[in-house]
């Protein structure tokens, strides 16, 4: 299979070497501008071009990953659905739920693949706490509270493009409480911006989600921490399921009758390649379709919109009622 990236900075150099590793994939060329990217290309022996075009001209190509968040998502797109390219897009900033519907609907008409991606549905600890979940093993769930820092956005490493607090932090977490525990009925939020002595930025969201079934859950996304941290604890009326990201332990489940399970950690970036892979090639239906990101999204949108009005927003089978 012939692949061709587009992106900058360090994000677009993990996709470069983790495609280099698969025996199935041809690295054909790269768009990008970046001079180290370029030099690690011209190592491997990939061409270099810049726009999209141009690779589409000068050699065959059966899919595009874009990398790292662009200017014009959609462009992009449709360039490739046009040419019969299936497209990844494996970076979910920057980007809003009428342009994903607006992808959806140019990549079903060419009739080629677009696969967007949530590293939660490949991350073995929510997949095990969804599991547990459905399992029942802590019973109808209560109020669940789902914490995620990360540094604030380097936009050096970027395009000059807007960021948005919930639809990059947020965004994996609504997915994968729609995954769990089905649609939201009510988004409730606030947001806060400050800086550090220094002139450091910091920005703190909090959001609050009544789903279909009852659950509440309680997010708080912050782009002020040092290194990327996650955490969560979700309640049942038999037990309770807990984890931090910056435990030595693993996932723990903890219910009525004291026993604990233990999950280990698992390399994520390789399990969303390989399924990406497998995607293309028919032999796997995809973990998180494009609808599914732009149902995320919306959620996103809800949450921006109640920070603007100061007042809850309420859904409908996962659709805005105003």
């Amino acid at each position: 299979m012939k692949l061709a990236i587009i992106g900058t900075g360090s994000q677009c150099q993990q996709h470069l070497r983790a495609w280099l590793t698969f025996r199935e994939v041809t690295v054909v060329g790269i768009i990008t501008q970046d001079s180290t990217l370029q030099q690690e290309a011209e190592e491997n022996g990939i061409t270099i071009y810049n726009r999209l075009e141009s690779l589409i001209q000068y050699t065959d190509v059966d899919v595009i990953d874009i990398a790292t968040p662009v200017r014009s998502p959609l462009e992009l797109v449709t360039i490739a659905a046009e040419a019969n390219i299936h497209v990844i897009y494996g970076t979910l900033a920057a980007i809003n739920s009428n342009e994903v519907s607006k992808m959806i609907s140019v990549c079903m008409k060419h009739k080629v693949q677009l696969l967007m991606g949530n590293t939660y549905r490949h991350t073995p600890e929510f997949i095990q706490a969804r599991h547990q979940i459905n399992k029942g093993l802590i019973g109808k769930t209560g109020v669940i509270r789902i914490r995620s820092g990360v540094p604030y956005p380097n936009n050096d490493d970027q395009i000059n493009i807007d960021r948005n607090l919930f639809n990059e932090v947020g965004l994996p977490h609504f997915d994968w409480l729609r995954w769990t525990f089905g649609e939201a009925e009510m988004v409730m939020s606030r947001r806060v911006n400050h800086s550090e002595i220094e002139g450091t930025p910091i920005e703190y969201g909090f959001v609050t989600l009544r789903m279909t079934d009852g659950t509440i859950a309680y997010l708080e996304c912050s782009w002020s921490d040092y290194a990327q941290h996650t955490s969560f604890e979700l309640t049942g009326n038999k037990g309770m399921i807990t984890y931090d990201s910056q435990d030595n332990n693993p996932l723990l489940l903890q219910n009525h009758l004291s026993t604990l399970i233990e999950y280990k950690k698992e390399g994520v970036d390789t399990r969303i390649f390989r399924h990406y892979l497998q995607c293309l090639l028919g032999n796997e239906k995809p973990a998180m379709s494009a609808e599914d990101v732009m149902k995320a999204l919306q959620l996103a949108d809800a949450a921006n919109q109640s920070v603007a009005q100061g007042q809850p927003v309420f859904l409908s089978k996962g659709v805005e009622c105003l």
